[in-house]
């Protein structure tokens, strides 16, 4: 079956499954139970809004079934019907509208605007670039400012926020943090936070730096500002702990500045290997800065 405009094959290993499955459902005139199951295309180029609907059959405890139906088709995600319901038996026509009569409304273009937001975060981190000196520096990046147009508040100047808190009457802001460093093997994230007034002023009351291992533990407070280490703590703490799966999102973020750091890296050898190597003369400067003549320094040492 032919369904999903980013590639032809159902089973291709572009689809990935999106974290939330809607469940299980009852289909009429069958005593098993069907698991829903939304993917997508994860090539970044492609930027549809079509979801991929999968049907798996399960017994009544929930269990696979080696010989269960699998059915997958194209769903547009903002209509909420299939693509190309004609290519569907009669059959597998009502076990699909059965099963997206059963979803929640707002499920599959909120799926669908997540897709998006991943995807052209991966096309602006293609094209980030870090600054050599900030890579080998281990000046701390923010993957906001990296994946998307906007500039963090953990930059000066930065307006932009990845998060935010509201407690105790005030809004705090939040920018994670990571060292691009690939020779520092810290595994952390740097949250930096503003309190800020919550009319929506960027202008900052306090802040504060925090860190904390992606392999657990505590937060370690690096820097306050009007606020002390007990509160930045606590709010920090707050924050985290309404976010979904906090250590394997910020991992995801920490691995891919690593990427963009090393992509960097990469390009910069590959630009000094291939530039050509210009002609010193015997009473020149050397070329590797230390100020004496070519012939005094390194002539001759150079292969």
């Amino acid at each position: 079956m032919e369904f999903i405009p980013c590639t032809q094959d159902p089973d291709h290993p572009a689809l990935r499954a999106l974290p939330a499955s809607p469940g299980l459902l009852h289909i009429e005139g069958r005593s098993s139970v069907f698991v829903v199951l939304l993917a997508h295309c994860t090539s970044p180029s492609c930027l549809c809004r079509d979801l991929q609907l999968i049907l798996e059959e399960r017994t009544e405890d929930g269990d696979p079934m080696p010989e269960g139906l699998r059915l997958s088709a194209s769903v547009d995600a903002d209509e909420g019907h299939l693509r190309h319901p004609e290519r569907l038996g009669a059959a597998e026509r009502i076990f699909f509208e059965q099963a997206l009569g059963a979803l929640p409304p707002a499920l599959l273009p909120d799926a669908a605007d997540d897709v998006l937001a991943r995807k052209r975060s991966l096309l602006a981190l293609e094209a980030a670039t870090i600054p050599l000196d900030e890579i080998r520096g281990g000046i701390l990046q923010s993957w906001f400012d990296l994946s998307t147009e906007g500039k963090g508040i953990g930059k000066p100047g930065g307006d932009q926020a990845a998060g935010a808190l509201e407690r105790d009457g005030h809004r705090w802001l939040f920018d994670a943090l990571f060292c691009p460093d690939p020779k520092c093997d810290c595994r952390s994230v740097h949250l930096w936070a503003v309190r800020v007034k919550p009319e929506g002023s960027r202008r900052a009351e306090a802040s504060f730096l925090v860190t904390r291992s992606l392999d657990g533990g505590a937060f370690e407070v690096t820097n306050c500002h009007d606020c002390t280490p007990a509160r930045a703590r606590a709010v920090a703490q707050a924050w985290w702990d309404g976010l979904d799966e906090p250590e394997r999102h910020f991992a995801r973020q920490y691995d891919e500045v690593r990427g963009v750091a090393d992509r960097c890296l990469r390009q910069v050898r590959s630009d000094t290997r291939s530039k050509p190597r210009r002609k010193v003369g015997r009473n020149g400067p050397c070329p590797c800065g230390s100020g004496r003549k070519y012939k005094a320094c390194c002539l001759g040492k150079r292969s």
